[in-house]
């Protein structure tokens, strides 16, 4: 390629790349321009090829120790450079095959010779692999060493678009590490940054929720009637009130009262008594009224009208009606106080969208997976998420206002913040639903050589179920066993105490 008449090399390479071309041989004058465009095809490409070949066709050996400094060598692993041994050409020329040491960022720039071809015999004198596999077995076969860094401060991380970023994530997409592992997903903004390894485990995201609480004894009384039954019941008694008031034309106070007490009882000499104590409040009343009025006139007490037709069909109409209420209401009071009643439950995703309580952690990454989903319930659990630093999450697991998220893990572990502890746990509990589940990768720059042998390693591991008990070894290491046995054991029925009624019981029937 002559980088003088090819100024649209940059395309011509994503082109064929996208068209599925993988390996190349270069013959060009400009080596350092197609490393530069090679670089930038690597992350601008939607195809990944983590074993592309290289084969540069050098014109001598001067320029070899240049262009092996150069960064994008770094991430070549099939490299190969043909080199011509003098550089007067005759019959009989012969080409040095040299590749680079991929051993390390200390060695990556030394030479490697591989092998010679003549032109003449038409054969390689050592006959040697030209493309040695130098990461099959990074530890055993070379002597690696493998250096861990930790991202506490940034966490998961995140991407940004001119391909810097923070935390795992950044330091991936940055090159500051070969491969990122944590409980990373296949983020569809991350992919088009990294390259993805096959999944090697299944998490799937819930949360640990306020438990319920037991009902205060003063909301007993209430719970046998819903909110529209109690006000179907005070429609009826204002209602019965206000009839009665018309038909015996006296006081209002007269009729509250009979009308309340033929709706709270059925027996005959109460409700004799209940009318008799009423004739007693409204003759009472009429007679204060006359005094405070001056008037000369003798407060006679009225005619009992209560045996009129009219007054008997509403009576009899609000003894019907109370017979039912009271009957209905005992029942329910009596269920009421004999088995424990307590809060409602947050058990789903709709639950909790419903309680408008907050969830959260320390990281936006629990809701990277839901952001681009249009169901609503989706988009408000999304809205509902907050972050805090672990010190605020830690006092917040006690004040009953917020749901804690956590990963839940094939083997039956969970992966629990530090900020939640034993205290906090006996009012925690954990929601029956899965909010999404995914699948862990391990993370790659893109087009990295090291993704294929990874994900075949990955493969390995599930074919022995290693994955597994590795799980349960590391939960056993390193998990607080009593949070992960009280987050398994947190739906249990708890054991309540029975007492015989006391006074607290039926104080609020008072």
């Amino acid at each position: 390629m002559d980088p003088n008449k090819t100024n649209n090399q940059f395309n011509l390479l994503l082109n064929a790349s996208e068209a599925g071309c993988s390996d190349y041989i270069v013959d060009t004058r400009d080596v350092d321009k197609f490393l530069e465009d090679l670089e930038e095809l690597n992350h601008a490409g939607y195809i990944r090829r983590s074993d592309r070949k290289l084969i540069l066709i050098l014109s001598n050996r001067q320029n070899l120790p240049e262009i092996l400094k150069k960064n994008s060598i770094r991430f070549l692993a099939d490299l190969l450079f043909i080199v011509p041994v003098t550089e007067n050409v005759d019959e009989c020329q012969k080409y040095e095959l040299i590749t680079h040491q991929f051993v390390g960022t200390g060695e990556i720039d030394t030479p490697l010779y591989l092998d010679q071809w003549d032109a003449c015999t038409e054969k390689f004198v050592e006959n040697a692999n030209l493309f040695p596999a130098r990461y099959e077995r990074y530890g055993r076969w070379i002597n690696c060493t493998v250096e861990l860094i930790k991202e506490n401060e940034g966490q998961w991380g995140q991407i940004f678009d001119n391909r810097t970023g923070d935390g795992v994530l950044g330091a991936v997409v940055e090159d500051r590490v070969d491969v990122g592992i944590t409980a990373l997903y296949s983020w569809y903004h991350e992919w088009t940054f990294l390259d993805f390894s096959a999944p090697y485990i299944r998490s799937g995201i819930t949360c640990l929720a306020p438990a319920p609480r037991a009902i205060p004894s003063w909301q007993l009384p209430i719970l046998p009637f819903s909110l529209w039954v109690w006000i179907a019941v005070l429609s009826t008694f204002i209602y019965a009130s206000i009839a009665l008031s018309v038909i015996q034309e006296g006081s209002i106070a007269y009729s509250v009262f009979i009308t309340f007490g033929m709706m709270i009882t059925q027996h005959p000499d109460e409700i004799t008594a209940i009318i008799e104590i009423g004739a007693a409040i409204r003759d009472l009343t009429n007679y204060i009224r006359a005094v405070i009025k001056n008037s000369s006139r003798v407060i006679q007490s009225q005619p009992n009208v209560g045996y009129t037709w009219k007054v008997r069909s509403v009576t009899g109409w609000l003894l019907i009606t109370g017979l039912i209420i009271d009957n209905a209401y005992g029942g329910g009071l009596a269920s009421t106080f004999t088995v424990p009643k307590f809060e409602k439950s947050i058990d789903t995703m709709q639950d909790l969208v419903d309680s408008n309580l907050e969830w959260g952690a320390t990281h936006d990454a629990w809701v990277f997976s839901m952001t681009l989903s249009s169901d609503p319930k989706i988009m408000s659990l999304v809205k509902q998420f907050r972050v805090y630093d672990a010190g605020k999450l830690h006092n917040k697991s006690f004040t009953r206002s917020m749901a804690f998220s956590i990963e839940k893990l094939p083997s039956g572990s969970f992966a629990i913040g530090d900020y939640i502890t034993r205290k906090a746990m006996p009012g925690l509990e954990l929601i029956l639903e899965e909010f999404y589940w995914e699948q862990c990768v391990l993370t790659a720059r893109k087009n990295s050589p090291y993704t294929s042998k990874v994900t075949d390693f990955v493969g390995r591991l599930h074919g022995s179920g290693l994955i597994l008990a590795w799980e349960t070894q590391v939960a056993q290491k390193y998990l607080d066993n009593d949070i992960q046995q009280a987050v398994r054991l947190s739906r249990s029925q708890k054991d309540v105490k029975t007492a015989p009624l006391d006074f607290h019981h039926v104080v609020v029937n008072f």
